[in-house]
């Protein structure tokens, strides 16, 4: 307990430990209260006590570390005989309680106390995931040299990032695009990287339940039209996948150049995955994949990979993915859907906390995206939507004359429309809005005609607008309106200052 102390002293500051003085006086008034409550109505609710302490131990020895923080709280009686264990539990009480006051440098020394702060910094829910980055392959090296005999978990926070890189000094200065050297280099040091990254996979990757991965491809020229694929980025995905057991976030983004038109990506995807399958990921439940990321590796994670009841997020910067509907319990959701399909997400209703939908239309020559149809389905999640973000491609107009339409979110606290064309009405039954953003850069908006909200003419004053007595917790408005050629027409931003 000493060294515990000496090492407590020298991670936290004077402020910091102030706190945890505190947070312990509160905890012990509060126990002595509960105590006090369990008596009523002439009904002793601690008779569960009368158990000998011996029983007792044995229970709480049985259970789980967060199971035994519980308990802890539950009353003094309890707590007492959970004293000696306390010291276990206790580093993630305290730990929580700062988590806004530290840095990564705060943290990671913790790990080095013993075993368990180890485990509950690598495990703990409520810490920012600041992953162990490997650029290089003398990196991987260097790891494993140091690793080679720990058998435990190397990351902290089981967060890892896979992005090839070379350092300036590597490339002998600035990169030169017709350095047939340097390429050389660049493409020998790319091959060596993704091997050792199999190598370091095979050994820790059960240990990883968040990666960022930037996938690269492998040539070699033949001649200056022809080249072989020696890897490619399905293949350099699946090496990773296949050897990640227990993933829970899945970040994948494609830096380079595709050369969709030489070698019909989209089908060479499909035939390499339908020969060499991804891995069922039973513990997944995000995916985001960048712009970059082919559509038909998209879909092959979302089909093969995800389990459809785990999956909770999802970011799809690019494409149309029809497995987008077959996961019942989406939190968040970006993507591109069509309007067609917006239906789509409400059979079954889902959990969904918040979206940032891009809608398109399938009709040729579609001219604009009906408002209240979107709004008309976002309206079925009514309990727990709390952001939203949309927008039109082309226009979300809302039609004219206004009519009684409104947004039946009660919940939502954020609300941001692009390409929006319409009045302000449907927004004002939004009692607990915090944040709003309207964004038009392709948009003529029309005159705001028979609208309850005072925004024409308030551009210049806008808090001498009815807007803040609509929506009396708004505390953020912005509206811009851009021209083709990008320069402002209107401009409108305010923090609610009363």
């Amino acid at each position: 307990m000493e060294n515990s102390t000496v090492v407590n002293a020298a991670i936290f500051s004077p402020v910091q430990m102030e706190v945890i003085r505190q947070t312990n006086a509160d905890q012990e008034t509060n126990y002595k209260q509960k105590d006090e409550e369990k008596v009523c109505d002439g009904l002793d609710l601690r008779s569960t006590y009368t158990l000998p302490e011996e029983i007792w131990k044995i229970i709480f020895e049985m259970l789980e570390l967060p199971d035994m923080i519980s308990c802890n709280r539950a009353c003094s009686t309890w707590r007492n005989y959970l004293l000696r264990e306390r010291t276990l539990f206790l580093f993630q009480e305290v730990l929580q309680l700062l988590r806004n006051r530290l840095q990564p440098w705060d943290v990671l020394p913790c790990r080095q106390v013993c075993k368990t702060w180890r485990n509950v910094v690598d495990n703990a829910p409520f810490l920012i995931k600041w992953p162990t980055r490997f650029r290089r392959p003398q990196f991987i090296e260097r790891f494993m040299g140091e690793m080679r005999l720990h058998t435990d978990n190397p990351f902290p926070h089981r967060c890892i990032t896979l992005h090839h890189r070379m350092l300036p000094e590597e490339r002998g200065g600035e990169l030169i695009e017709d350095d047939d050297f340097f390429e050389n280099r660049f493409e020998n040091s790319k091959r060596i990287f993704w091997e050792k990254v199999k190598e370091l996979l095979e050994k820790f990757g059960k240990h990883v339940w968040v990666i960022y991965l930037f996938p690269d491809q492998l040539y070699r020229d033949e001649d200056d039209e022809n080249f072989v694929l020696l890897l490619s980025y399905e293949e350099c995905v699946r090496n990773c996948l296949i050897r990640l057991p227990n993933l829970t976030y899945l970040t994948l983004n494609c830096e380079c150049t595709f050369f969709v038109e030489d070698m019909n990506i989209s089908n060479r995807i499909i035939n390499f995955l339908a020969l060499n399958s991804l891995p069922r990921l039973h513990q997944l439940e995000r995916v985001d994949c960048s712009m970059s990321v082919p559509d038909a590796l998209v879909d092959c994670i979302l089909e093969d990979c995800c389990v459809t009841e785990v999956v909770k997020g999802l970011d799809l910067e690019t494409g149309f993915h029809d497995a987008i509907y077959s996961f019942p319990n989406l939190e968040e959701l970006e993507a591109h859907l069509y309007v067609e399909d917006l239906e789509r997400l409400s059979i079954p209703i889902r959990p969904l906390r918040k979206v940032y939908l891009t809608i398109y239309s399938r009709m040729a020559g579609a001219e604009e995206i009906d408002f209240e149809r979107v709004f008309t389905i976002l309206n079925q999640f009514p309990m727990t939507l709390s952001h939203v973000e949309i927008k039109g491609n082309p226009v979300l107009r809302m039609r004219y004359p206004v009519n009684s339409f409104r947004i039946n979110l009660p919940k939502l606290e954020y609300l941001k429309l692009g390409e929006y064309d319409g009045p302000l009405d449907p927004i004002i039954a939004l009692s607990n809005l915090t944040n709003l953003v309207i964004l038009n850069c392709n948009v003529n908006s029309s005159p705001m005609v028979g609208s309850l909200v005072e925004f024409e003419g308030f551009e210049s004053r806008i808090m001498e607008s009815n807007i803040w007595t609509l929506l009396p917790l708004l505390e953020y408005f912005s509206y811009k309106v851009t021209n083709a050629n990008g320069h402002f027409k209107k401009n409108c931003f305010s923090n609610r200052q009363f």
